[in-house]
């Protein structure tokens, strides 16, 4: 199967590596539920945040999500073709260039496996993983037959807020490797 990996909030802790960003700006920062890391700061904090995460070097220092190489090896190994579907940042000179050779460094997932677009729902894969439910719910919509067609939230890397309709289509994957499990009850 081809499994598609949103990067931040599935495979790079970018909750966490905000947090440190914050406090290095001096912040006193709680991370927020949900994917909105801004959410909570007041406006001069959220304009010294954009400008701190616009240095080069951000992206590429952002920790691994505890597990996610051991779930990306235990995928590649059962034979499935792993490709990170991950958005760029818009104003950021180098977030492309960071992204890919963090993905490499971290994930051993090749260049010429990164599809880089904010348009997520556009690209075809069995199995489609992101940490932010619109995503998870256009790319469900836009493959609803023909493959495995399998999307699920990621909410490992904090509490993810959905209404309680929502939670009853979709898959949730708590962890890394109960993603891996996830994908290969898949394959019985």
């Amino acid at each position: 199967m081809r499994i598609l990996l949103d990067c931040d909030g599935v495979l790079a802790d970018f909750g966490k590596g905000f947090a440190t960003l914050a406090r290095e700006q001096g912040i006193d920062y709680t991370q927020p539920k949900g994917w909105d890391v801004f959410a909570g700061l007041s406006r001069n904090e959220r304009k010294r945040m954009e400008r701190a995460v616009l240095q080069p070097g951000f992206c590429r220092s952002l920790p691994v999500v505890p597990g996610a190489r051991d779930m990306v090896d235990g995928l590649r190994s059962d034979g499935h073709e792993v490709y990170c579907v991950t958005a760029f940042w818009f104003d950021h000179p180098t977030w492309t260039a960071e992204r890919t050779a963090w993905l490499e460094a971290n994930m051993g997932i090749d260049r010429r496996q990164v599809v880089h677009t904010h348009a997520k729902a556009l690209v075809d894969g069995d199995v489609f993983v992101d940490d932010k439910l619109a995503h998870v719910r256009a790319w469900a919509d836009a493959h609803p037959e023909g493959m495995v067609g399998m999307a699920i939230l990621a909410s490992w890397c904090g509490d993810v807020w959905m209404r309680d309709e929502d939670r009853d289509w979709y898959d949730v994957a708590a962890s890394p490797l109960a993603l891996l499990e996830a994908v290969r009850g898949c394959d019985e």
